[in-house]
């Protein structure tokens, strides 16, 4: 969805409701483009998409990386819509959420979700990361 703003009622709702779950989930949150998307045959001859995501900027949690390398397994989800809309994916501005965990192995794995950069998505984002910041309120007393 390229501009969230222009939904309404229920699907504005629907897609609050979303974005929010998506925010509170995610350990990696950055503003970038994708650079690169191969695709490779596994031995039971299933397709895999793997991403270069760029990144410009992180929003939430940490990372000193530069570059994301983000695989996406035939079946899993999302992997559809890489291999239909693959072209679109690249060079655009594009916000990633990543959650971490760990794969069949024990080794850590990424599971992301790609979608269009906008000023809701950031905004929703730093809003939330604003809260999680303690602040200090410094109370000044003047006498006259």
């Amino acid at each position: 969805l390229e501009n969230p703003d222009v939904l309404q009622d229920r699907w504005k709702a629907d897609y609050d409701r979303e974005l929010d779950a998506r925010i509170a989930a995610s350990d990696l949150i950055a503003l970038g483009v994708v650079t690169n998307v191969r695709s490779d045959l596994d031995p039971d001859g299933k397709t895999n998409y793997r991403l270069l995501f760029t990144v410009e900027r992180t929003l939430a949690g940490e990372t000193e990386l530069t570059e994301l390398s983000l695989t996406s397994l035939d079946g899993s989800a999302g992997s559809a819509s890489i291999r239909d809309d693959r072209a679109k994916l690249l060079q655009r501005p594009m916000v990633v959420f990543v959650k971490y965990g760990a794969g069949k192995d024990g080794a850590s794995t990424a599971h992301f979700h790609l979608a269009m950069r906008s000023k809701t998505i950031e905004a929703r984002v730093e809003e939330r990361e604003a809260r999680k910041r303690p602040s200090t309120v410094i109370v000044v007393e003047t006498k006259n």
